[in-house]
Parts: structure tokens; C-alpha cells; sequence
């Protein structure tokens, strides 16, 4: 266990870090230039490791140069997933489980060379490790929840596009492409980890005790795995149990339960059909979170190895018949609107965007509003 502060050597620290990497790289800067881009890409094909970058969309700096959109474009070709996000300005590099790096430095020359930046880098600490793990994945539920933050190949190159015009534009003192503003996700909430009264107490990690039980709507599967649908078909649910006995919710590597509890409320959904054929999640069940643990992994490879334990476990009455009789979650969406998620709650999102919220994700905090309105369901 180790923690080191960066001063003039970050381009060699970070780097070395990137490059012994065996499982995952997620980075949070808002700038980003070709050159240690394309080390990174390198780095994701020859290592075969899951990127997540979160990146700030500005024209007129890529214009400028301030960052450079293909170094975004080569990432993206290089399979990392790429994420937008408007106003960003943390820098944070998570590597594997083990290795965070949080402080002033861009993933850019200046920003691992040229420039005056101090940086912290933590190896081994795992309290730390997790609390800035929370925050990254709080932040991309947030954005991935707001289809405008997720980037695609095409839109890319439509930015890239738009940049080359701006670029003439400069040189004939012209003005053919709206640059104000950035693209991407607009947060209603800032990601947060627990604060901490003083810099001794946060880098000990003192706990602090947790106040209020936060509630979750989980999503066993995926769409991929919908069955085919047939009028009048039966699907029985039936809760899943580990080898212990005890009853449980599985997940995949990418998406560890880490933010959940012990004591948490989880309402379980399943990828399926409602009572007219519609394509949809049908929420069928409620219980109470253990909290998650490492080593709560199945010992077989798999593509969901990772589990919570559940208590006092519930499920809607009929759905031991078919999942049919479960609560769609267009439903609960089309009457709480955007008191559906915490992710939501006090924006201005439009209806479509928060039906279609719920798309690669494994779980997502729910609102009270959203708690009550489905316990209800289980009062019925």
C-alpha cells in the first residue's frame, strides 16, 4: 500500500500505470491530445482491457487545439467507450482495482509533462480506491442515463466535421457553425463521494455513518436475452439462489455492485414482454440488500460472477404464474416522470429519454417517490 504525490514525473508514472493494466482503465479529463492517446490505444488492444473514458465536447477547443478530437476518434476505433459530459473539469485515473490517480493533470503532453501539476497516486488502498471508484460510476450512470452523453462512431466524426469548418471559418473571420456551449450529458446532480472534515481524516478514510438506505431498481439480464414473444405465454418467475442457499442478484464484472449497501432497498426487473406483447422491463419482486463484497464471485467463468445477498425477499403475487402480472416500468415512468431516478429528480429530461434510461444499465438508484409508488404495488 502506497500513496505518492506527482510533481514533475507524471507522464512516466501514469503511463507505467496504463501499461501494466490487466483488466480496466477508466479516465475522467476533460482535455485529451493525440499522443499519449494513442499510447493509450496501444495499451487497450495489446492488453485487452475495458476503457471507459469521460471526456469534455467543446468546438472551439478542439478548434484551438486545447484537445483534439482524434485522439477521441482513435480510442473509440480502439473499442474504449467514450462519454461526454458538459462542464467537466475532474481528473481521475482508475486502473485495475488498484492504482488511482486523482489531482490537476489533463491526459494531454502539457498535462503529464509541460505543465506545473501536482497530482496524488494511490497503489493497494482499497478504501480509496473504492470511494473514487463510486464516484466514477455515479458519474457515468448519470451519463449514460442521458442518451446525449453516450458517443458513437458517427457522431464523432460529425463533431470532427463541424471542428474542420470552424477551423475556416477562423481563417475567413466567418461564423457557419454554433460553437457555444458543450455536447454531451448535462447533470442534475454532481457525482459525490462522502466528504470528509480534514485532509488527515480523508487520507485515513474514517468512515462516516451512513444516515439514510438508498433504494435501487436492478435489471437481471439484458434485452439480448429477452425471450421471443408468443400471445398467451407463461414465464413463471422464480428468485435466484447461490450455492449457500441464500438468495441473490448476479452482475457482471463491468458493472460490480459497489455502490449498494447493506440495508439497501433493490426492486428486481426482468427484460420481458408486458400483457399486450410490448417489449419492456417488468418490475417482479423486492427485497433488502447484504452488502457487497469482493469475494462475493462465482468460482465458474461466467458472464454475471458477481453477486449481492438478499433478504426478506418479496415477489409480486401472480408473477409465480407469469412475469406478465408484474409492474412494467413504463408505467411507474409515465406517472412519477422525472421523480422516477435520483439521476432525474429536478430536471427538465422529456419522457422519451427517461423511458429509454434504463438501456445498459444494470441498476439505478430510485427516488422515495419511486420507492413508495412500488412498494404500493406490493400492497395490492
Amino acid at each position: 500500500m502506497s500513496i505518492e504525490l506527482l510533481t514533475d514525473n507524471h507522464r512516466e508514472s501514469v503511463l507505467n500505470a496504463l501499461g501494466e493494466s490487466q483488466q480496466r482503465i477508466y479516465i475522467v479529463t476533460p482535455f485529451i491530445k493525440k499522443q499519449p492517446a494513442h499510447r493509450l490505444a496501444q495499451i487497450i488492444q495489446k492488453n485487452k482491457v475495458d476503457c471507459v473514458l469521460i471526456s469534455r465536447f467543446n468546438y472551439e477547443n478542439f478548434a484551438t487545439g486545447v484537445s483534439d478530437i482524434d485522439a477521441l476518434i482513435e480510442l473509440h476505433q480502439a473499442g474504449a467507450k467514450v462519454l461526454a459530459l458538459k462542464n467537466l473539469h475532474t481528473k481521475l485515473y482508475l486502473i485495475d482495482n488498484r492504482i488511482v490517480i486523482l489531482g490537476s493533470a489533463n491526459f494531454t503532453n502539457g498535462g503529464l509533462q509541460g505543465n506545473h501539476e501536482l497530482s496524488l497516486i494511490a497503489t493497494d488502498e482499497s478504501q480509496l480506491f473504492q470511494k473514487c471508484d463510486e464516484y466514477f460510476a455515479d458519474m457515468r450512470a448519470a451519463i449514460e442515463a442521458d442518451y446525449k452523453g453516450i458517443v458513437t462512431g458517427e457522431w464523432l466524426h460529425t463533431v470532427k466535421k463541424k471542428v474542420q469548418q470552424l477551423c475556416k471559418d477562423k481563417k475567413k473571420n466567418a461564423s457557419t457553425v454554433d460553437k457555444t456551449g458543450d455536447l454531451g450529458a448535462e447533470l442534475s446532480h454532481k457525482a459525490t463521494v462522502e466528504e470528509n472534515d480534514t485532509v488527515q481524516d480523508f487520507l485515513q478514510l474514517k468512515p462516516k455513518k451512513k444516515t439514510q438506505n438508498r433504494c435501487w431498481l436492478k435489471f437481471s439480464a439484458s434485452s439480448a436475452q429477452r425471450k421471443p414473444y408468443k400471445p398467451n405465454q407463461i414465464q413463471p418467475y422464480a428468485f435466484d439462489y447461490n450455492k449457500e442457499g441464500q438468495c441473490a442478484t448476479y452482475f457482471s464484472e463491468k458493472h460490480k455492485p459497489r455502490k449498494i449497501q447493506e440495508g439497501d432497498k433493490i426492486f428486481l426487473a426482468l427484460h420481458s414482454w408486458d400483457k399486450n406483447g410490448k417489449a419492456c422491463p417488468i418490475i417482479v419482486a423486492q427485497a433488502f440488500c447484504h452488502e457487497f463484497k469482493e469475494e462475493n464471485k462465482l468460482d465458474e467463468d461466467c458472464q454475471w460472477p458477481y453477486f449481492i445477498e438478499l433478504y426478506n425477499e418479496q415477489a409480486l403475487p401472480e408473477v409465480s404464474k407469469t412475469i406478465q402480472y408484474g409492474v412494467p416500468l413504463y408505467e411507474v415512468v409515465e406517472a412519477l416522470g422525472t421523480d422516477m431516478y435520483a439521476s432525474s429528480q429536478g430536471t427538465n429530461k422529456p419522457l422519451e429519454t427517461l423511458l429509454h434510461s434504463h438501456r445498459q444499465q444494470a441498476y439505478l438508484e430510485l427516488t422515495d417517490k419511486a420507492r413508495e409508488y412500488l412498494e404500493s404495488k406490493f400492497r395490492e
